[in-house]
């Protein structure tokens, strides 16, 4: 969401009342990703309308994705809503593959297994704790043993939901219930490892 995000604190930054921070609430800026490994994205940021409207917005957003859909497939990317209420804009959208999602928003984003993880070259040379007893921590070799488990890569410091209970996280991930995981405020900089 950092293109998206990026373009729209750029393009339309009178707008945004608080230098494009998330909102808070009972929405915030969010991924999920789905049982089937679809990925849907949260944008919240506080807006108002005293110099550009919704409308104004809603065109913006679909240009950059018609920019990004004539390169990677016309169903890479889409826009399911775009609200402003109680002064905040909620923009969600979906994609096709975790790839499109890092493409799309220029930030490290993967979703799939362990083995197609490697495959891709990420680096799975990281210490994770585990879920249920953050004593016990498993490494880079006990990681590859996993190749059928489905892991999560990510730079950007928001809410993900997980499509099962997390199981392995970095030292940086706080969890939000047993299926929701962030980034910890103390180690925002670090990227973000969770197998679930």
């Amino acid at each position: 969401m950092k293109r998206l995000r990026t373009g729209l604190c750029a393009a339309l930054c009178v707008i945004v009342t608080t230098a494009c921070s998330a909102g808070g609430g009972a929405e915030e800026s969010s991924v999920t990703i789905d049982k089937k490994g679809r990925i849907s994205g949260v944008i919240v940021e506080e807006f108002t309308e005293e110099y550009y409207g919704k409308e104004d917005l809603k065109t913006f957003t679909l240009q950059e994705i018609a920019v990004h859909n004539a390169a990677h497939g016309e169903n890479a990317v889409s826009l399911s809503e775009l609200e402003v209420k109680d002064g905040l804009v909620t923009v969600k959208m979906e994609y096709a593959t975790g790839e499109e999602y890092a493409a799309f928003n220029s930030r490290t984003f993967f979703a799939g297994t362990v083995e197609e993880a490697y495959k891709a070259g990420y680096s799975l040379d990281v210490t994770l704790q585990s879920a249920a007893d953050p004593q016990k921590t498993i490494g880079k070799s006990e990681i590859l043993e996993m190749g059928d488990k489905h892991i999560m890569i990510a730079g950007e410091n928001i809410l993900y939901r997980l499509p099962s209970k997390a199981l392995y996280l970095s030292r940086n991930a706080e969890t939000a219930g047993s299926t929701a995981v962030r980034k910890s405020a103390a180690d925002p900089e670090n990227v973000l490892y969770i197998i679930y």
